[in-house]
Protein backbone atom coordinates (compact mmCIF):
# COMPACT_ATOMS: atom_id res chain seq x y z
CA UNK A 1 0.00 0.00 0.00
CA UNK A 2 1.31 3.53 -0.98
CA UNK A 3 1.68 5.67 2.36
CA UNK A 4 4.21 8.21 1.22
CA UNK A 5 4.23 11.49 -1.30
CA UNK A 6 7.38 12.59 -2.63
CA UNK A 7 7.79 16.71 -3.50
CA UNK A 8 10.18 18.24 -5.29
CA UNK A 9 10.38 22.71 -4.86
CA UNK A 10 13.16 24.07 -7.18
CA UNK A 11 13.31 27.19 -5.52
CA UNK A 12 14.86 30.48 -6.99
CA UNK A 13 17.90 29.73 -4.60
CA UNK A 14 17.43 25.75 -2.83
CA UNK A 15 16.37 22.75 -4.58
CA UNK A 16 14.54 20.80 -1.83
CA UNK A 17 12.95 17.03 -2.31
CA UNK A 18 10.57 16.07 0.76
CA UNK A 19 8.87 12.51 1.61
CA UNK A 20 5.61 13.46 3.48
CA UNK A 21 3.57 10.79 4.67
CA UNK A 22 0.23 10.99 3.98
CA UNK A 23 -1.22 12.69 6.87
CA UNK A 24 1.27 15.61 5.99
CA UNK A 25 4.08 15.12 8.20
CA UNK A 26 7.61 15.32 6.92
CA UNK A 27 9.51 12.34 7.03
CA UNK A 28 12.86 13.42 5.38
CA UNK A 29 13.85 16.68 3.34
CA UNK A 30 17.62 17.34 1.64
CA UNK A 31 18.07 20.78 0.13
CA UNK A 32 20.95 21.91 -2.43
CA UNK A 33 21.68 25.61 -3.37
CA UNK A 34 20.30 26.53 -6.66
CA UNK A 35 23.13 28.73 -8.04
CA UNK A 36 22.59 32.19 -9.51
CA UNK A 37 24.82 33.36 -12.20
CA UNK A 38 25.26 36.66 -13.81
CA UNK A 39 27.12 36.72 -17.09
CA UNK A 40 26.00 40.12 -17.80
CA UNK A 41 24.84 43.41 -16.10
CA UNK A 42 20.96 42.50 -14.52
CA UNK A 43 21.16 39.09 -16.28
CA UNK A 44 20.40 36.19 -13.71
CA UNK A 45 20.61 32.78 -15.16
CA UNK A 46 20.44 28.99 -14.12
CA UNK A 47 22.07 25.75 -15.25
CA UNK A 48 19.68 23.90 -16.45
CA UNK A 49 21.68 20.59 -16.74
CA UNK A 50 23.03 21.85 -12.68
CA UNK A 51 19.05 21.91 -11.48
CA UNK A 52 18.44 18.44 -12.76
CA UNK A 53 21.35 16.98 -11.25
CA UNK A 54 20.93 18.71 -7.69
CA UNK A 55 17.16 17.26 -8.19
CA UNK A 56 18.07 13.76 -8.50
CA UNK A 57 20.31 13.93 -5.93
CA UNK A 58 17.73 15.32 -3.78
CA UNK A 59 15.29 12.90 -4.42
CA UNK A 60 17.46 9.66 -3.86
CA UNK A 61 18.83 11.16 -0.53
CA UNK A 62 15.38 12.44 0.64
CA UNK A 63 13.96 8.74 -0.33
CA UNK A 64 17.08 7.05 1.46
CA UNK A 65 16.60 9.04 4.12
CA UNK A 66 12.97 8.74 4.77
CA UNK A 67 13.42 5.00 4.77
CA UNK A 68 10.53 4.20 2.56
CA UNK A 69 10.30 1.51 0.01
CA UNK A 70 9.58 3.13 -3.82
CA UNK A 71 6.63 1.29 -4.04
CA UNK A 72 5.53 2.77 -1.06
CA UNK A 73 5.81 6.44 -2.65
CA UNK A 74 2.18 7.42 -4.23
CA UNK A 75 3.08 10.08 -6.29
CA UNK A 76 5.33 12.64 -7.27
CA UNK A 77 4.82 16.65 -7.09
CA UNK A 78 6.68 19.38 -8.71
CA UNK A 79 6.07 22.64 -8.45
CA UNK A 80 8.62 25.54 -8.54
CA UNK A 81 9.87 29.48 -8.97
CA UNK A 82 7.29 31.64 -11.05
CA UNK A 83 8.04 32.62 -14.58
CA UNK A 84 11.28 32.13 -16.83
CA UNK A 85 12.38 30.98 -19.94
CA UNK A 86 13.99 27.25 -19.92
CA UNK A 87 14.73 26.78 -23.35
CA UNK A 88 15.16 23.23 -24.68
CA UNK A 89 15.34 21.47 -28.12
CA UNK A 90 13.55 18.55 -30.24
CA UNK A 91 15.78 16.10 -27.94
CA UNK A 92 14.39 18.00 -24.77
CA UNK A 93 17.78 19.09 -24.29
CA UNK A 94 19.02 22.44 -22.81
CA UNK A 95 19.73 24.93 -25.57
CA UNK A 96 21.47 27.77 -23.48
CA UNK A 97 21.55 28.26 -19.69
CA UNK A 98 17.93 29.18 -18.74
CA UNK A 99 16.99 32.81 -18.07
CA UNK A 100 15.17 33.21 -14.77
CA UNK A 101 12.57 35.82 -13.11
CA UNK A 102 14.88 37.86 -11.65
CA UNK A 103 16.56 38.93 -14.98
CA UNK A 104 16.00 42.34 -15.89
CA UNK A 105 17.43 42.69 -19.05
CA UNK A 106 14.36 43.40 -20.53
CA UNK A 107 13.85 46.13 -18.14
CA UNK A 108 13.55 49.06 -21.33
CA UNK A 109 11.19 47.17 -23.26
CA UNK A 110 8.97 47.06 -20.02
CA UNK A 111 9.29 50.09 -19.80
CA UNK A 112 8.28 50.79 -23.38
CA UNK A 113 5.25 48.71 -22.93
CA UNK A 114 4.19 50.73 -19.75
CA UNK A 115 4.74 54.16 -21.87
CA UNK A 116 3.01 52.56 -24.63
CA UNK A 117 0.07 51.23 -23.21
CA UNK A 118 0.53 47.90 -24.25
CA UNK A 119 0.84 46.58 -20.58
CA UNK A 120 -2.33 47.94 -19.69
CA UNK A 121 -4.07 46.40 -22.70
CA UNK A 122 -2.40 42.67 -21.71
CA UNK A 123 -3.47 42.92 -18.07
CA UNK A 124 -6.86 43.20 -19.39
CA UNK A 125 -6.16 39.99 -21.58
CA UNK A 126 -4.10 37.85 -19.16
CA UNK A 127 -4.71 39.75 -15.47
CA UNK A 128 -0.90 40.84 -15.30
CA UNK A 129 0.34 43.34 -16.24
CA UNK A 130 4.00 43.02 -18.01
CA UNK A 131 7.47 43.49 -15.80
CA UNK A 132 10.66 41.81 -16.67
CA UNK A 133 10.32 38.17 -15.25
CA UNK A 134 7.66 38.02 -18.56
CA UNK A 135 8.90 34.52 -20.63
CA UNK A 136 7.62 37.01 -23.64
CA UNK A 137 9.99 39.74 -23.38
CA UNK A 138 12.66 37.08 -23.09
CA UNK A 139 11.88 35.67 -26.36
CA UNK A 140 12.01 38.61 -27.90
CA UNK A 141 14.97 39.41 -26.46
CA UNK A 142 16.38 36.04 -27.80
CA UNK A 143 15.29 36.68 -31.26
CA UNK A 144 16.83 40.25 -31.58
CA UNK A 145 20.09 38.96 -29.59
CA UNK A 146 20.44 35.06 -29.64
CA UNK A 147 18.69 34.36 -33.04
CA UNK A 148 20.91 31.06 -33.03
CA UNK A 149 19.92 30.00 -29.40
CA UNK A 150 15.83 30.83 -30.32
CA UNK A 151 15.26 28.83 -33.92
CA UNK A 152 17.32 25.41 -32.30
CA UNK A 153 14.50 25.31 -29.04
CA UNK A 154 11.32 23.81 -29.55
CA UNK A 155 9.91 24.61 -26.16
CA UNK A 156 10.23 27.60 -24.06
CA UNK A 157 9.32 25.45 -20.66
CA UNK A 158 9.67 26.92 -16.65
CA UNK A 159 11.36 25.45 -14.18
CA UNK A 160 9.31 22.84 -12.51
CA UNK A 161 8.32 22.08 -16.69
CA UNK A 162 11.78 21.13 -17.32
CA UNK A 163 11.71 18.54 -14.23
CA UNK A 164 8.62 17.49 -15.63
CA UNK A 165 10.17 16.64 -18.52
CA UNK A 166 12.98 14.56 -17.13
CA UNK A 167 11.06 13.04 -15.06
CA UNK A 168 8.41 12.21 -17.41
CA UNK A 169 9.31 12.68 -21.42
CA UNK A 170 6.22 14.49 -22.01
CA UNK A 171 6.74 18.84 -22.99
CA UNK A 172 3.59 21.22 -21.20
CA UNK A 173 2.90 23.45 -18.53
CA UNK A 174 0.03 24.07 -16.15
CA UNK A 175 -2.07 26.94 -15.96
CA UNK A 176 -0.73 28.98 -13.38
CA UNK A 177 2.38 29.32 -15.20
CA UNK A 178 0.60 30.02 -18.27
CA UNK A 179 -1.41 32.24 -17.33
CA UNK A 180 1.61 35.06 -16.41
CA UNK A 181 2.22 36.41 -19.75
CA UNK A 182 -0.28 34.71 -23.01
CA UNK A 183 -3.26 32.92 -21.32
CA UNK A 184 -6.63 34.42 -20.47
CA UNK A 185 -8.22 33.35 -17.55
CA UNK A 186 -11.43 33.61 -18.69
CA UNK A 187 -10.84 31.38 -21.95
CA UNK A 188 -8.71 28.70 -19.61
CA UNK A 189 -6.40 28.63 -22.82
CA UNK A 190 -3.46 31.03 -24.85
CA UNK A 191 -5.01 33.49 -26.31
CA UNK A 192 -4.03 35.33 -29.54
CA UNK A 193 -4.63 38.64 -29.18
CA UNK A 194 -1.94 38.73 -26.27
CA UNK A 195 0.75 37.19 -28.64
CA UNK A 196 -0.36 39.69 -31.08
CA UNK A 197 0.18 42.73 -28.68
CA UNK A 198 3.81 41.01 -27.70
CA UNK A 199 4.93 40.52 -31.35
CA UNK A 200 5.62 36.88 -30.72
CA UNK A 201 2.70 35.76 -32.56
CA UNK A 202 5.16 33.71 -34.71
CA UNK A 203 6.84 31.69 -32.32
CA UNK A 204 3.68 30.34 -30.79
CA UNK A 205 4.75 27.11 -31.41
CA UNK A 206 7.16 27.00 -28.82
CA UNK A 207 4.55 27.34 -26.01
CA UNK A 208 3.82 24.11 -24.52
CA UNK A 209 0.46 22.47 -23.94
CA UNK A 210 -0.91 24.17 -21.11
CA UNK A 211 -3.19 21.86 -18.31
CA UNK A 212 -4.95 22.61 -15.62
CA UNK A 213 -2.84 21.30 -12.29
CA UNK A 214 -4.70 18.21 -11.81
CA UNK A 215 -4.19 17.48 -15.63
CA UNK A 216 -0.50 17.92 -15.56
CA UNK A 217 0.25 14.51 -14.99
CA UNK A 218 2.22 11.62 -16.45
CA UNK A 219 4.43 8.46 -15.26
CA UNK A 220 7.33 8.33 -14.76
CA UNK A 221 9.74 6.85 -16.99
CA UNK A 222 11.52 3.52 -16.31
CA UNK A 223 14.78 4.81 -16.86
CA UNK A 224 14.55 7.73 -14.47
CA UNK A 225 13.04 5.55 -11.84
CA UNK A 226 15.88 3.35 -11.82
CA UNK A 227 18.20 6.03 -11.45
CA UNK A 228 16.40 7.56 -8.81
CA UNK A 229 15.84 4.41 -7.06
CA UNK A 230 11.64 4.49 -7.56
CA UNK A 231 9.36 3.07 -8.65
CA UNK A 232 8.43 3.36 -12.81
CA UNK A 233 4.70 4.56 -13.96
CA UNK A 234 4.95 6.35 -10.35
CA UNK A 235 1.95 9.18 -11.44
CA UNK A 236 4.19 12.87 -11.68
CA UNK A 237 2.44 15.96 -11.01
CA UNK A 238 3.13 19.24 -11.99
CA UNK A 239 2.16 22.79 -11.02
CA UNK A 240 0.62 25.39 -9.78
CA UNK A 241 3.85 27.29 -8.55
CA UNK A 242 3.91 28.84 -5.78
CA UNK A 243 1.39 31.76 -4.92
CA UNK A 244 -0.98 30.17 -6.37
CA UNK A 245 -0.48 27.08 -4.42
CA UNK A 246 -0.39 28.79 -1.57
CA UNK A 247 -4.26 30.57 -2.38
CA UNK A 248 -5.44 27.16 -3.27
CA UNK A 249 -4.15 26.00 0.16
CA UNK A 250 -5.48 28.38 2.12
CA UNK A 251 -9.06 28.05 0.23
CA UNK A 252 -9.16 31.36 -1.74
CA UNK A 253 -9.72 29.54 -5.05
Amino acid sequence: MATYLLGVDVGTSVIKSIVFDLLGNERAVIARENALLHPGPAWVEQDMAAVWQAVAETVREAVAAAGCPPDEIAAIGVTGQGDGTWLVDAAGQPVRNAIIWMDGRTGAMVRDAHDRGLSEALFAITGTALNTSNQALHLRWLEANEPAALATARAALRAKDWVFLNLTGVVSTDESDASHTYFSPDRRAYDDRALDLLGIAHLRHLLPDARPATANVAPLRAEIARALALAPETPVVAGPFDVAAADLGAGVL
